[in-house]
């Protein structure tokens, strides 16, 4: 049986100085992509990379968000908040 591993939103808008940050997120970015980066051609049989993004958030966005149903503006399509972390990024352009 193969194994894959699947990243999920590794985004600037999660890190640190985005609009929906998760402390320590920048680190996080570089682990993952050190455990990328010692996994590829072994562990893994296939490693994707996921990004959230909005096109038109409906209810999603929120100028007062509850952070359950709501969040801020986040991932907006083809905006710099939606591109993988710089920690990470380079890893994922070099598996692509």
């Amino acid at each position: 049986m193969s194994r894959a591993l699947i990243v999920v939103d590794v985004q600037k808008d999660f890190c640190e100085g985005g609009s929906v940050p998760v402390k320590g997120g920048a680190d996080r970015a570089a682990a993952i992509a050190e455990l990328v980066r010692g996994s590829a051609g072994g562990e893994y049989a296939r490693i994707v990379a996921t990004r959230d993004h909005h096109y038109d958030p409906g209810d999603h966005f929120s100028d007062r968000p509850d952070y359950e149903n709501s969040f801020p503006v986040h991932c907006v399509a083809g905006s710099e908040g939606s591109d993988f972390h710089p920690g990470f990024a380079a890893t994922a352009a070099s598996d692509a």
